[in-house]
């Protein structure tokens, strides 16, 4: 450990692979195993967290060792793998307090191999556990803004928009959020419903201040598609009042001019 603190990384390398290849099932190797990942990287780092959570079931390091494994194959591209390693901490530690982290990884992999309908199932657990005991506020506020998208993927505007709004209780960036409002507008324009989508706009351009001209604008351009004209002057004024000379704003003014005077 003194070499490790003194930046001698090569030395420390050493020693503590020796203390495993000694005592491979001593007091401190699992705890030794964790460090040799955090200092190796890459291929060696895998190896030294499948052995500690291969040999040693009991430490509590298991999960933080098996969430390490799965969060390296997702950043090198091996959905596969990591998926087999997050449902693994989901089986065997569902009460652990890294579990919901490992339920938001899992949920990426099963998008990136188009299973939303299965990502939703490992979502929902942030929308419906209480916040405090979900996870962090920043790991919820991303499971929140992913369920958002899977539900607007899937067709269901009604369950996007009540996780939109879980969503936007955790006051996330106002970007985050109007893009959100997007995808439940979205979904619920493929419905043929568009003043509830509609809605979804007046909602964030009410309680997102940074985000009201754009809000304003794409609900302007829904009432421009459906004629009702005097409506999208409306917002467009509103929105004018705000940023004049916003290149949406002078858009939306062109197109709408057109439509009035035709």
């Amino acid at each position: 450990r003194s070499w490790k603190e003194g930046g001698n990384d090569a030395a420390a390398v050493t020693a503590w692979e020796t203390y495993v290849a000694r005592f491979p099932e001593g007091e401190h190797t699992a705890e030794v195993l964790m460090s040799l990942s955090e200092i190796t990287g890459g291929a060696d780092a895998r190896k030294h967290l499948a052995t500690l959570a291969r040999d040693h079931g009991e430490s509590p390091l298991v999960t933080r060792a098996l969430l390490d494994l799965a969060d390296g194959l997702t950043d090198e591209g091996n959905m596969e793998q990591a998926e087999q390693h997050y449902s693994d901490i989901l089986e065997r530690f569902p009460d652990n307090e890294l579990s919901g982290f490992a339920r938001y990884g899992l949920a990426w992999c099963l998008v990136e191999r188009d299973a939303t309908a299965e990502a939703v199932e490992q979502l929902d657990w942030f929308h419906a556990t209480e916040p405090g005991r979900a996870a962090d506020a920043e790991l919820r506020s991303s499971a929140l803004e992913l369920l958002v998208w899977c539900e607007g993927q899937q067709g269901h505007p009604q369950a996007a928009q009540a996780a939109w709004m879980a969503f936007a209780a955790l006051k996330p960036d106002p970007n985050a959020l109007l893009n959100g409002a997007r995808t439940v507008a979205d979904s619920w324009k493929a419905l043929d419903k568009p003043d509830e989508a509609i809605q979804v706009y007046g909602t964030l351009s009410k309680n997102a201040p940074a985000v009201k001209v754009p809000a304003l604008i794409e609900a302007g351009w829904i009432l421009l598609d459906e004629g009702q004209l005097s409506q999208a002057e409306t917002r467009l004024a509103a929105a004018a009042a705000e940023a004049p000379n916003d290149d949406t704003v002078i858009e939306l003014s062109f197109f709408l001019a057109e439509a009035l005077f035709a």
